[in-house]
């Protein structure tokens, strides 16, 4: 999910859209798909970072 914010970043900075934006827009829209960048990272953080019985895998705990 992190892909899509970084290629929006690349379009603008290659030119390929916004090429009639002003400087403000340009920083207007990297500053946002920055933030959605950040935001998704962070939450495939937490996601990464959970015990994985709280989904219901259930195969790491051994049975006495």
């Amino acid at each position: 999910m992190g892909v899509i914010p970084l290629l929006g970043l690349s379009l603008i900075d290659l030119g390929i859209i916004g090429r009639r934006w002003s400087e403000e827009q340009k920083l207007k829209y990297h500053s946002i798909f920055v933030g959605i960048f950040l935001v998704v990272a962070h939450i495939a953080m937490i996601f990464g970072m959970l015990d994985p019985s709280i989904g219901g895998d259930h195969s790491h705990h051994k049975h006495m």
